[in-house]
């Protein structure tokens, strides 16, 4: 056990004595994983690693190269799909990391009970499950992140040996986590620091000749610089020529718009820290929560204010010291993307968990009133809290059964016509009709090519090389120079006409730009029916991804509906289908615009849909729904000519969505001009 002046002063740990259990810990762990990974793509950024792995690609930025090669390795497995082989890799990585911090745990407090009960709660936690069983990059960063968490803890507990050999180790370790996920791991080094601060002189003396294994660590990222020059099939921004270049991706530049909002304010960092002190616990369900704060006091009391710091410090790192540098509108979609990056902070709250364990199980064997065996007592309370976890996090990452990017993805492809080409942009589209059609070789005579000219080789520009005219002639040109039929998923710049299709759109060559015509497709109207009548799913990627699709099809069927001649009827089918699948506040949203935006609005019907859509506000997922949603309030205490009512709504519409595009701010403008 760790002393108060930061030193262990209990016997050496003898290596035979836990493999036992680290073996049962990996493959129990392992298992489960294999158990609840998806067979197929799934959404997230899992599409994306999966191609990046399959062709030794360069993935988004900051390139992660060292999961690159890992994840290749991974494709060659001998059975399984492609996905299943890469799925399978973070599902290792997250049960050696599981191992990891048992061997922590039994570090600082000598008990293989409270250290199974770490692992296991790090490993059934929500948001790490989730990652362990999807291509994703944060399984890898937490197991190295671990490792040097375990060699500072060795080096700084009095009975390390070979303390030259650790701190090489630890500069190694360090330079493959900053190729792999460099923002998490610079966001935790505060704790390693303090960690080693009462060995520091020793450290900085041994530091220098430790260099050379540092450079050695990151010499992933010089594979991908030379990987970049050959243009392999999935290279995210093409090759990389200069330094330049080289700092544009490794530092996200390209992502500065996705990290800050201009609607972000300090409200949203506070709700994000309410957030993330909160999901702190759900990640484990409640029953931890004494577990957790026992572990906090056993480290204060035992481990003294260095390690206790030092774990807080790591705790921090990714949570409120991240918020703080982002920018996040706090909305379903960003908590979608926040949630998995305190990763690191969940694990340093195993710890503390497995601490309280320890704790908690000892006094209850030592109430001699109770005359309880310990027998007993520390395999009952160990299932309770693990059982809790396991069972809190089942229903969202149980996903053996879950075809759900890789269903969306055939029938966008079976849809299109033979031979043509499609534009693909956004995570959902991309990485799923990717991974499909390059790996799967789904409809290979299909083209896939990205708007933005990223992801693939093929691009017709390189975005942020190209100015944004050159951009549209070169798209000009390209659909001029071919006869194949061309098709995109969001917003490509051209300029003929545009066939609207729900799911993607068509480019029209022999009309105008303003020319646009909305098409009932039969295989994507049956997919939004089948949405509709089935149940929302789950996972917190699908869920808003549901909700799109759902939008889109609400898009072209009210498109049609509202463009039918008033001397025909319209197919009654169509109209049931329309209310089916726009019974959600996006849709109804997405019904109230179209209305607004005619010759002449149906006020009465915006005003039934706005009480409608009163009922669903729970269900926005940007702040951009909330804005929009009083705007509209806005403009029809307007067309009422109730002016203190339209005020009070386009204020609020500001409120609740307070970014320069919102158009509330033109509006107040107009009732200020004309009194």
């Amino acid at each position: 056990m760790w002393s108060r002046n930061g030193v262990n002063n209990s016997k050496c740990i003898k290596p035979e004595s836990d493999t036992l259990a680290l073996l049962i810990i990996f493959f129990l762990v392992f298992i489960v994983y294999a158990w609840s990974t998806s067979p197929t793509v799934v959404l997230e950024d899992d599409g994306y690693f999966i191609m990046s792995a399959y062709y030794l690609g360069i993935s988004h930025p900051p390139g992660y190269p060292l999961y690159t090669l890992f994840s290749h390795l991974a494709t060659y497995l001998p059975s399984g799909s492609i996905a299943l082989r890469v799925h399978l890799l973070s599902s290792l990585f997250a049960a050696l990391a599981c191992m990891l911090l048992w061997k922590i745990v039994y570090l600082l407090c000598r008990s293989k009970p409270a250290s199974s009960v770490a692992a296991i709660c790090l490993a059934f936690s929500g948001a790490f499950w989730s990652q362990a069983i999807i291509a994703e990059v944060y399984t890898l960063n937490i197991l190295l992140i671990l490792a040097i968490l375990y060699l500072c803890l060795v080096l700084t507990s009095g009975n390390a040996t070979n303390n030259k050999q650790n701190i090489k180790w630890i500069c190694f370790l360090y330079g493959l986590a900053l190729s792999n996920h460099w923002p998490l791991l610079v966001l935790s080094t505060p704790m390693f620091i303090l960690l080693l601060w009462k060995k520091w002189k020793f450290f900085s003396r041994k530091f220098l000749p430790a260099i050379p294994w540092l450079l050695l660590g990151l010499m992933p990222y010089l594979w991908m610089v030379l990987r970049s020059q050959v243009n392999p099939e999935i290279s995210f921004y093409g090759p990389i020529e200069s330094f330049r270049d080289f700092w544009f991706y490794v530092s996200r530049q390209g992502y500065a718009d996705i990290d800050i909002s201009p609607a972000a304010g300090w409200t949203d960092k506070l709700a994000y820290m309410r957030f993330v002190l909160g999901e702190t616990v759900l990640q484990f369900g409640w029953f931890s929560l004494p577990f957790l704060l026992a572990g906090l006091g056993y480290i204060w009391k035992k481990g003294g204010p260095v390690l206790f710091t030092a774990l807080c410090a790591g705790f921090l790192g990714s949570t409120l010291l991240l918020i703080l540098f982002l920018d996040f509108d706090f909305d379903t979609y960003h908590i979608a993307i926040f949630r998995v990056y305190p990763i690191v902070s969940y694990a340093i709250t195993a710890i503390w968990i497995g601490l309280g364990f320890y704790v908690i199980s000892r006094y209850i064997v030592n109430l001699s009133h109770l005359k309880l065996r310990r027998t007993l007592v520390i395999p009952g309370v160990f299932i309770l809290l693990a059982g809790t976890t396991f069972s809190t996090n089942l229903p969202h990452n149980y996903r053996g059964n879950d075809f759900w990017a890789e269903q969306y993805a055939k029938v966008v492809l079976d849809s299109l016509p033979g031979n043509s080409v499609l534009f693909l942009r956004g995570d959902p589209s991309v990485g799923s009709i990717g991974y499909l059609n390059k790996i799967e070789k789904y409809r290979k005579d299909i083209d896939l090519y990205h708007v933005m000219g990223q992801v693939f080789n093929n691009r017709l520009y390189r975005p942020h090389k190209t100015r944004y005219g050159e951009m549209v002639n070169r798209v000009d040109r390209f659909i001029l120079s071919t006869d194949r039929d061309i098709y995109y998923t969001q917003s490509l710049v051209h300029k003929y006409g545009t066939e609207d299709y729900g799911l993607y759109y068509g480019v029209l060559k022999n009309e105008d730009p303003e020319f646009v015509r909305s098409v009932v497709s039969p295989g994507l109207l049956n997919y939004w029916i089948k949405l509709a009548n089935g149940d929302v799913p789950v996972d917190k990627w699908e869920k808003m991804h549901y909700f799109e699709i759902l939008s889109d099809g609400c898009r072209v069927l009210n498109n049609v509906i509202l463009h039918t001649k008033e001397d025909m009827e319209t197919d009654r089918f169509i109209i049931n289908t329309r209310d089916n699948i726009c019974n959600h506040l996006p849709g109804i949203l997405t019904r109230v615009e179209q209305n607004i935006q005619r010759e002449h609005p149906d006020w009465i019907r915006i005003e039934n849909l706005l009480q409608e859509g009163g009922k669903f506000l729970h269900q926005g997922l940007l702040k951009k729904h909330y804005g929009y949603y009083f705007y509209y309030k806005g403009l029809l205490a307007v067309s009422m000519n109730n002016r203190s009512e339209a005020e009070f709504n386009f204020r609020r519409s500001i409120r609740e969505w307070h970014h320069p595009g919102n158009p509330s701010y033109r509006e107040i403008s107009r009732l200020h001009e004309n009194p």
